[in-house]
């Protein structure tokens, strides 16, 4: 039979001997010894008393016992147990959970004595663990184990509720606060949790990290750099910087983690009074530009810049074409009317919003381009063709507080303000056919779209508020190319 998760095999109680039903070969005398022999085995496992009165020295009473008998003092021994675990409990804070194994085990023991008719000859305990035999030698084992909320403690008894959660849930990443940067090192903050190929891991200190290790500031400007927790060789786990983008030398993705980055100044700043990175180096970290799993935007987060006063990410450069995507990168070939794949403002907005992006709001693009040059325009007054690095007509580099590369005076670039004029007839302001293979229709009167910044050659028109607003969004122009813009996973309430 079964009861609970133990089996306990037996025969059942001695019955009346039905003559007629016996076999031709069997005397009464033959009924009558099988008889005898089934009272004696019901005697060892039932009896209160001696079976035998046999002396036996392990024995309680001194005098051999039946199962039963030993059940019972078994069952004894747990209530006892149970009383000395409750009084226990006054002076140890972990009474109660002893209280209850104690209490489990005098259930445990109560069924096994309930069902002491089935011949049962033996109950065992050992350090947690019940071993039953019956009487044809056969035995059962069964160990109690403490659990709490369904988990089972380590080998120190004890149970870790934090990292039981953070090893079920495989994307686990959080931390007490974001990293730190300064100029050349990132600091990863003492309690960071993070799940790593089901294994949980917690941070027990600050962990340092340096920029010199990795590469020197001519090989890292304007470049992303990303920072991994990793499972080294002692299944500790440890943090490192690399500028690969899907694990750092020596690892894999199956003992590696990324869990943010960070974006290196693409060429020197020089001393800009008032400016927020006055002094700093090409390879320094660009401050806003450090994310992580939690502190990021929507779109992929390389080259982007984070603008806390709009709670919105913008891209550091102007946008380039990689074949596939609308990208931020130091040195691309600026994307523009004129560029290889042509481009005008429906079109920008088009692929930005399939990359998780979009054009910046006005609000948003003056609050970012802040820090940078005012009323000036790119040395050569001519369209640089590439981006990032570049200095105005005075010498001073054109680059926001933030840190975005020529928001002034080098292109005007598409906003998402819109304009409207209206008008007596359809107009195709939203459609060129230098840009588009067909029409997607049309707009009864113009559909202007803002433009921000100012472009190569009106310096003293140019500024983080210059706005240009008699551009249908269909312009293709060699003067206007753009940047996008991206909400943050998580907003800043």
């Amino acid at each position: 039979m079964m009861l609970g998760n133990k089996v306990i095999l037996g025969i059942k109680p001695k019955n009346t001997v039905n003559m007629k039903a016996l076999p031709p070969s069997l005397t009464l005398t033959d009924v009558e010894r099988a008889e005898q022999a089934a009272n004696i085995a019901m005697a060892w496992a039932q009896s209160s008393e001696s079976p035998d009165g046999e002396a036996d020295a392990d024995s309680p009473t001194g005098k051999t016992q039946s199962a039963k008998s030993w059940a019972l003092g078994i069952k004894n021994d747990a209530i006892n147990a149970a009383t000395s675990a409750d009084n226990a409990a006054d002076s140890e804070s972990n009474a109660a959970s002893s209280a209850a194994a104690a209490a489990t085990a005098k259930q445990e023991t109560e069924e096994i004595v309930e069902n002491i008719g089935n011949p049962v000859i033996e109950v065992s305990e050992n350090d947690g663990t019940i071993t039953v035999k019956n009487s044809l030698g056969q035995t059962v084992t069964f160990k109690l184990v403490k659990t709490v909320q369904g988990l089972v403690p380590d080998s120190n008894g004890d149970v870790d509720l934090l990292k039981n959660t953070i090893k079920s849930t495989p994307g686990y990443y959080q931390r007490q606060s974001m990293f730190a940067v300064s100029k050349n090192s990132v600091t990863i903050k003492k309690g960071t949790q993070i799940n790593i190929n089901n294994e949980a891991f917690i941070s027990e200190s600050d962990v340092v990290l340096q920029l010199s290790e990795i590469a020197t500031p001519e090989n890292r400007k304007g470049r992303d750099v990303y920072i991994y927790a990793c499972i080294n060789t002692n299944a500790e786990l440890v943090f490192m910087l690399s500028l690969d983008t899907e694990y750092p030398p020596g690892y894999n993705t199956q003992n590696s983690r990324k869990i943010g980055g960070f974006h290196c100044l693409c060429a020197d700043v020089g001393i800009i009074e008032g400016h927020a990175l006055s002094g700093y180096v090409a390879g320094d970290i660009l401050p806003a530009s450090a994310w992580d799993l939690i502190h990021r935007p929507r779109c992929n987060p390389e080259g982007m810049v984070y603008i806390d006063v709009a709670d919105v990410w913008v891209d550091i450069y102007l946008l380039s074409w990689d074949g596939t995507a609308l990208v931020s990168t130091n040195g691309g070939v600026i994307a523009d009317g004129t560029s290889t794949k042509k481009w005008h403002g429906e079109a920008m907005l088009e692929q930005l919003m399939y990359q998780n992006k979009r054009l910046p709001w006005r609000a948003e693009f003056q609050m970012a381009a802040k820090g940078s040059n005012e009323q000036t325009n790119i040395q050569g007054s001519a369209d640089p063709g590439t981006t990032g690095g570049h200095v105005d007509t005075a010498g001073r580099r054109m680059i926001s507080n933030y840190g975005l590369e020529d928001a002034c005076g080098v292109m005007w670039q598409w906003l998402m303000d819109l304009g409207f004029a209206g008008g007596s007839g359809w107009t195709n302001s939203v459609y060129n056919s230098a840009v588009d293979e067909r029409s997607y229709g049309q707009t009864y009167g113009n559909l202007y779209r803002l433009l921000g910044g100012g472009y190569w050659v009106p310096g003293s028109s140019c500024g983080s508020r210059a706005a240009a607003c008699d551009s249908v969004s269909s312009d293709v122009s060699a003067h206007i190319g753009a940047r996008g813009a991206s909400e943050p996973v998580h907003r800043n309430l």
